[in-house]
């Protein structure tokens, strides 16, 4: 009798378990065919903390309003179409940077990285084709890509590795507290804030719909969302750029934190030469400029300096024998710089990823022969 009574319960344990199990999917195949909630646009990832989603493939408009189309690869980088191992007779360059990088605004051969590729194509050093991948995702600072460059960029075999700099970089990486500098002066990483629930329902919100509906409308949470990492973290000082994060980047007088944040910024680059030299591979790097550069801002702002950025790195380059190309100064050669951007968001617009493309393909045009 008692026998019987177990083996019943047993078949409605299972029973409700397989009619749960039923509605769950049945939920995820509704969503996913209907897509009233689109997936969460950041992964989460054990080394760099996040990535933009992997495996995109959309049609959108840009802001001029033509037609775009965007691809990601198993990385969520802009690399679709290319080979994780790099094949015989190709030299790789490798670009690790933030959105700027990523270029999300734009179809996948319109971005810089393979505008790039398209300017070298000519090369042809000891018989090998020269390939352009870029390693990068929106919200990235340096010590996110000092990770990627210990982690899935090694995946990539560059020949070359370019540093793509933003300026927020600098504040980002100091201000996150992913990693410290020590006493000694040494780059440490601090234990990632987030639990495995948090982690697990970010994983979800990125690959489940049905997760996504009831993220909305159920449970209103943000896992996934850049909203979501800036509630858990701090990316500004808090303290002037209460208006404009990007301000103090620019301050010709520094307080503490700001001194604290090219430190460790510098720290970090030195710490990405050091390993790209390791591996007998070539590091370059370079600075996106910003509109506020060049347009009043800087005018009705007496207290910022224009290209203050750009020469702090090109000093510190030059110190540290490390290459430095100045797209700062070829961007303000221009007679109307500001029309490189986009109006929106300020990332570059079609002609500030040609006139990038331009200014490293005529580095690397004399340092690869």
């Amino acid at each position: 009798m008692k026998a019987n009574k177990l083996i019943k319960a047993i078949f409605i344990l299972f029973l409700s378990l397989t009619l749960i199990l039923i509605l769950i999917l049945s939920g995820e195949i509704f969503f996913r065919i209907k897509k009233p909630y689109a997936l969460a646009p950041v992964e989460y990832n054990r080394n760099e903390i996040w990535h933009w989603s992997k495996n995109l493939n959309y049609i959108s408009k840009c802001e001029e309003g033509t037609q775009i189309h965007v691809r990601t690869d198993w990385f969520g980088f802009r690399n679709y179409g290319k080979t994780i191992k790099k094949p015989k007779n190709v030299i790789r360059i490798v670009v690790i940077g933030d959105s700027y990088t990523e270029g999300l605004g734009y179809s996948d051969n319109q971005v810089f990285t393979s505008l790039l590729e398209q300017n070298l194509a000519g090369l042809n050093p000891h018989n090998c084709k020269i390939e352009v991948l870029g390693a990068s995702s929106p919200a990235w600072s340096t010590e996110q890509e000092w990770r990627c460059l210990l982690n899935e960029a090694k995946w990539f075999e560059p020949d070359y590795v370019l540093l793509m700099v933003c300026p927020n970089d600098i504040r980002e990486a100091y201000c996150k507290k992913f990693v410290e500098l020590t006493s000694w002066g040494e780059a440490k990483f601090n234990k990632i804030n987030f639990n495995d629930s948090r982690i697990f329902y970010w994983k979800l919100a990125a690959h489940s719909y049905l997760y996504q509906f009831l993220q909305a409308k159920v449970f209103h949470t943000d896992f996934g969302t850049f909203p979501f990492l800036f509630a858990h973290y701090k990316f500004n000082f808090g303290k002037e750029d209460s208006t404009n994060w990007d301000r103090p980047m620019y301050l010709k007088s520094a307080f503490p934190e700001l001194t604290n944040a090219r430190k460790l910024f510098f720290t970090l680059v030195d710490e990405m030469h050091h390993e790209c030299n390791k591996n007998k591979v070539k590091f370059t790097v370079s600075l996106v400029p910003m509109v506020m550069e060049f347009d009043s801002t800087m005018v009705k702002d007496t207290a910022l300096q224009s290209g203050l950025v750009s020469d702090m790195i090109s000093y510190h380059c030059d110190t540290a024998h490390i290459d430095y190309v100045n797209l700062y100064k070829r961007f303000k050669a221009d007679n109307d710089p500001t029309t490189f951007f986009l109006k929106s968001d300020q990332h570059f617009n079609a002609k500030g990823h040609i006139t990038t493309a331009q200014g490293l393909a005529e580095y690397y045009k004399e340092i690869i022969k």
